[in-house]
């Protein structure tokens, strides 16, 4: 048998939190395997050769004493009381193909909390203070058990190209705490993904290529309508390591989603590389539909190996500029920006210490003051907007938001201690374009402090934790303080290898 011939290796890691992620995008050396597009399953090296492996079977469970709260959990969504998600399987090389077969099954006892249904117009269970996007704060008020494929995927590689079908979350560009267009904040989607294999050497320097064909959905929860529940979803990220800058990586990033009943014929499958302006948004009468929704983003990232730091720095367009002078004269309509930097810290004990900080800022109120404009990840006519099943693909703050981050890590061995703050002001935009004048000056902020502790005994490694959430004027209520209570705890149960 093909499974007997090979010896039981140990499996790669998989990212399935934001943890995780957070280990991965703030490492200070730069990757030979990658540029701006990160996989969330990880392979042994190749030349380890065919292998098969039983995958680390993983827990994550997680509690919210007053509302929901958690991001960057890929398919796990945490919401108010007891959540959990496991997940166990395979993987494997075998010559050209690698394959991964990792379901997930999530738990949530979905307590019910205030969601401010008073307000608005929304369907009950969606976010009160946006509009044009699918954007759930509470999946029903019943407990869920789900079963999905998770981080998944079979793929075939011949000369450094890379072609697979996958279910995975995958990551864009070099934020950490956020990522403008692409992160594992929501479920993985079913798609297409041809690129390269490892970076192309030139001699101008390294260059990666990535495209993405796959389908996104509408939640349960957003409206009645069939006709609107799915969307082609087309992706593209380009990489480059110019050779005549050491440590710089410059990335650009697009996406393009239509709603399946709005695509006329099947070019429209390719419009990603053809349509860049509001003009080519237009019908076979030559009126502009505005159809089609696209975001794009462009990332530069240096790290100084030397000095173990890297520094940040991501900006996002959404919607299509008018024209060439438009998008030279308002960058910023509709747009965003992420930056941040990390900085390793050797000890003399051979231990280190991290240090971590990242700003984002999401809000486009400003220019839409002047011109009509829809926050980031919202469209009138993909009437999900930027998301899929109901969580924000791109940065987990969601429509009009800021955020202030430091994240404090000692790490000695195996064991880490980790040490972070996090500062959320949710939706600018609503607040200045229409709360400010019915409320006055009570902004929805939160205060969101961690500290956990990961080690390993034997094949068990463990992290456990805890957050306070303090979250002030909550949902625009003028002096409604809350606090909540998220206490974590996430097993991995190697299985095989050393």
């Amino acid at each position: 048998m093909f499974f007997t011939s090979l010896s039981l290796a140990r499996a790669q890691s998989i990212l399935y939190n934001r943890f995780d992620v957070l280990n991965h995008q703030s490492n200070t050396d730069l990757d030979s395997n990658r540029i701006a597009f990160s996989r969330s399953i990880q392979y042994q090296q190749d030349d380890a050769g065919d292998y098969f492996s039983v995958l680390a079977i993983y827990s994550h469970s997680s509690y919210n004493s007053e509302f929901a709260q958690g991001f960057n959990d890929g398919y796990l969504w945490q919401g108010r009381g007891f959540n959990q998600s496991f997940s166990f399987g395979i993987q494997g090389r075998a010559g050209n193909f690698e394959y991964t077969l990792a379901p997930v099954i999530n738990y949530n006892q979905n307590r019910s909390y205030d969601l401010r249904s008073n307000y608005g117009s929304n369907a009950l269970y969606q976010n009160r203070f946006t509009r044009s996007i699918d954007y759930v704060m509470q999946y029903g008020n019943e407990s869920n058990l789900e079963f999905y494929l998770g981080q998944s995927e079979i793929a075939y590689s011949i000369r450094n190209i890379r072609t697979s079908l996958s279910t995975q979350n995958t990551i864009w560009g070099p934020g950490i705490f956020n990522q403008g267009l692409m992160s594992n904040n929501a479920n993985g989607f079913p798609y297409l993904q041809i690129g390269s294999e490892k970076p192309w050497q030139t001699r101008a320097g390294k260059i990666e290529i990535q495209w993405v064909f796959g389908t996104t959905k509408e939640s349960d929860y957003l409206n009645n309508d069939p006709s609107d529940d799915y969307a082609v979803f087309n992706g593209f990220v380009f990489g480059y390591q110019p050779s005549f800058f050491p440590g710089l990586s410059v990335s650009l990033q697009r996406s393009y989603q239509q709603l399946n009943k709005d695509r006329e014929n099947a070019l429209d499958y390719f419009s990603l590389f053809t349509d860049f302006l509001r003009t080519s948004q237009t019908n076979s009468e030559g009126t502009v539909t505005e159809s089609a929704d696209q975001m794009v983003s462009f990332g530069l990232d240096w790290r100084s190996k030397n000095d173990d730091f890297k520094v940040y720095l991501e900006w996002i367009r959404g919607d299509f500029a008018s024209d060439i002078m438009d998008l030279l004269a308002q960058p910023e309509h509709n747009g965003g920006f992420i930056w941040g930097f990390a900085k390793k810290i050797k000890l003399q004990n051979e231990g280190s210490i991290r240090f971590v900080f990242e700003n984002a800022n999401l809000a486009v109120w400003e220019t839409a003051r002047l011109r009509s404009s829809g926050s980031l990840y919202q469209h009138g006519k993909v009437t999900k907007g930027y998301t899929n099943n109901g969580q924000v693909l791109g940065a987990a703050i969601g429509p009009g938001s800021s955020f202030h981050s430091i994240n404090i890590a000692y790490t000695k061995g195996k064991r880490t201690i980790n040490f972070e703050y996090f500062r959320t002001r949710y939706n600018d935009d609503i607040f200045y374009l229409t709360l400010f004048d019915q409320i006055g000056n009570y902004q929805d902020i939160q205060h969101y402090v961690g500290i956990h502790w990961k080690d390993q005994i034997g094949m068990l490694e463990y992290q456990v934790g805890g957050a306070i959430g303090m979250r002030d004027d909550y949902l625009f209520t003028p002096d409604d303080f809350r606090i909540n209570l998220h206490p974590q705890m996430i097993l991995r149960y190697h299985i095989g290898g050393n």
